[in-house]
């Protein structure tokens, strides 16, 4: 078996975070993409194109995670667990 250096692939992994945040922030910056902005746009200029993106954004979303449900590559059936001390004043 492969020995993982644990330290570095988190510091990876972090960076890597950091890196599409940032990506993320200026591509939201960029295109106006903010919630009460797209309401603000509808309730006093009756404008829907920021409304539109937040609800393509949803959409997308919702595809996204069944597909991933469908692959079966995440479970969504429920996962009980007992507390420490929910086991300890059963026994």
């Amino acid at each position: 078996m492969q020995e993982v250096d644990l330290k570095a692939l988190s510091t990876l992994v972090l960076w890597a975070c950091f890196g599409l945040s940032v990506l993320f922030g200026a591509i939201t910056q960029r295109t106006h993409f903010c919630t009460m902005g797209a309401v603000s746009d509808i309730v006093n200029m009756g404008d829907w194109a920021r409304m539109r993106m937040w609800l393509m954004a949803m959409g997308v979303a919702m595809i996204g995670f069944n597909v991933v449900v469908l692959t079966q590559q995440m479970s969504t059936a429920p996962q009980y667990t007992l507390s420490h001390s929910a086991s300890a004043a059963q026994a």
